[in-house]
C-alpha cells in the first residue's frame, strides 16, 4: 500500500479512536455498532485553500476560495504518526497551497473541510500581515 494512503489511514484511526474503541465494546457485547465517519464524506464541499502561511508556533494562516481567511493550530496532530515530521518547524513552515488544501513535502496534507470549519476567523490586521 502506498505510504500516503497509510498515512490517511493512521490519521483516521488517530482522530476516530474514541469511536473505535467504543465500537469494540459494543461489538463485544454482541451489539449493534454505531457508524463511524469515513475518509471520504458524501457533504457539500467547504471553500478550498488558496495559499497558506505557516507559523513558528504551529498555526498555520489559510487563506480560502471565498475570500475568508482562517487560522488552524496544528499542535493538537503533531503526536500523530503522519504528522510527526511537522513536528521541526522548519519542515513545518515548508506548508503550502495545493489540490485546495495544506500540504508538506514527503506527501502531508491535512483535511481542507477540517481546516476550514475547526479554524477560527483573522482578525482583519492579522490578515493583512
Amino acid at each position: 500500500m502506498p505510504l500516503r494512503q497509510v498515512r490517511l489511514i493512521q490519521a483516521w484511526i488517530e482522530i476516530h479512536r474514541e469511536e473505535l474503541m467504543a465500537d469494540w465494546t459494543l461489538a463485544i457485547c454482541g451489539e449493534t455498532l454505531v457508524k463511524i465517519d469515513t475518509l471520504r464524506q458524501e457533504k457539500p464541499m467547504n471553500p478550498r485553500i488558496i495559499a497558506v502561511t505557516a507559523h513558528d508556533d504551529y498555526t498555520l494562516l489559510l487563506t480560502f476560495a471565498n475570500g475568508e481567511v482562517r487560522h488552524f493550530d496544528m499542535t493538537p496532530y503533531l503526536g500523530y504518526p503522519a504528522f510527526e515530521p511537522l513536528r521541526q518547524v522548519a519542515f513545518f513552515k515548508l506548508a503550502r497551497a495545493s489540490h485546495g488544501t495544506a500540504t508538506w513535502p514527503k506527501e502531508i496534507d491535512f483535511d481542507p473541510d477540517t481546516l476550514y470549519l475547526e479554524g477560527r476567523p483573522a482578525k482583519l490586521e492579522e490578515q493583512a500581515a
